[in-house]
């Protein structure tokens, strides 16, 4: 029997009115139940509650995994910049000049548009 299949008759026994669940009705009307015959259809219903929660977990995993990339990109674009502007500071300071403000600001900005 194919999962589908299977949920289906879960369905249809839930929805039969006027039916007994899992059980038998005795000749002078007394019903009687027996979980055994139940058993493995809830089994199946907890296998799929299980498999739907790690399918859950592991979409949850990649979209964190997406954010860190992004993260990472953002940290990397950062670094880069203010390596830039090191390195620019430095050779200004050796020859005794002063980084302009505005190729700061552009340094900056492009790291900043770029996310």
């Amino acid at each position: 029997m194919t999962d589908k299949e299977r949920l289906e008759e879960i369905k249809y026994i839930l929805n039969s009115p006027g039916e007994v669940f899992f059980g038998s009705i005795s000749e002078d009307g007394v019903v009687s139940q027996d979980v055994a015959d139940a058993e493995p259809y809830f089994n199946w219903l907890i296998e799929q509650a299980q498999r739907v929660q790690e399918l859950e977990d592991i979409i949850y995993q990649d979209e964190r995994q997406g954010m860190i990339e992004d993260l990472y990109e953002e940290n990397k674009r950062y670094r880069e910049a203010l390596e830039l502007l090191n390195k620019v500071s430095a050779s200004d300071m050796k020859d005794e000049q002063f980084t302009s403000s505005h190729f700061v600001l552009d340094i900056t900005g492009d790291a900043l548009r770029e996310g």
